[in-house]
C-alpha cells in the first residue's frame, strides 16, 4: 500500500526532516501512487533539506512527459540538469519536451549539449540534421 507507506515516511520527516534519503523514497512512493503533485512537493522539501538527486527530479519530469504535461516537466528537467550537468539523457529529454511544446529554438542548445555529452548516440544523425535545419532556418 503506497499510500500507507508514504504516510509513514511523512511521519518520519516530521520528526527528522534532516533524513535526506527518506525524501527519495517518498518521491518514489508518490510517483508509484500517481500523486505527482505530492512527488514534486517532496522533491522541493527535500531540496530545501539538502537532498540532491538528479535521478529523482528526472524521474518525476519523465513521468510528467508521459502524462503529456510538458510545460510542468521543464522546471524539473532544468533542476535535474543543474544537479547532473553531464547527463546526456536529461538534456535529450528536456529538448524533447520543448519540442512537444513547439519551442524548437529553445530545444536546440539542449540538443547540442546532448551531442557533446554523447556524440555516439544512436540518434546522433537525426539530432544533427535537426540542428542544421534549425540553423539554416
Amino acid at each position: 500500500d503506497w499510500e500507507a507507506s508514504a504516510a509513514e515516511l511523512e511521519a518520519v520527516l516530521v520528526l527528522e526532516p534532516q533524513r535526506k534519503p527518506v525524501y527519495g523514497d517518498l518521491v518514489a512512493m508518490y510517483v508509484q501512487s500517481d500523486r505527482l503533485d505530492a512527488a514534486i512537493d517532496a522533491l522541493e522539501r527535500g531540496d530545501a533539506a539538502g537532498f540532491q538527486s538528479a535521478t529523482h527530479w528526472y524521474s518525476v519530469a519523465a513521468r510528467l512527459v508521459k502524462d503529456e504535461e510538458y510545460e510542468r516537466s521543464l522546471a524539473l528537467f532544468a533542476k535535474a540538469i543543474e544537479l547532473d550537468p553531464e547527463s546526456a539523457e536529461i538534456e535529450r529529454s528536456l529538448a524533447a519536451a520543448l519540442e512537444k511544446l513547439g519551442r524548437e529554438d529553445e530545444a536546440i542548445p539542449h540538443l547540442k549539449r546532448y551531442l557533446e555529452l554523447k556524440p555516439d548516440a544512436s540518434d546522433s544523425q537525426a539530432v544533427t540534421a535537426k540542428i542544421k535545419a534549425s540553423e539554416a532556418g
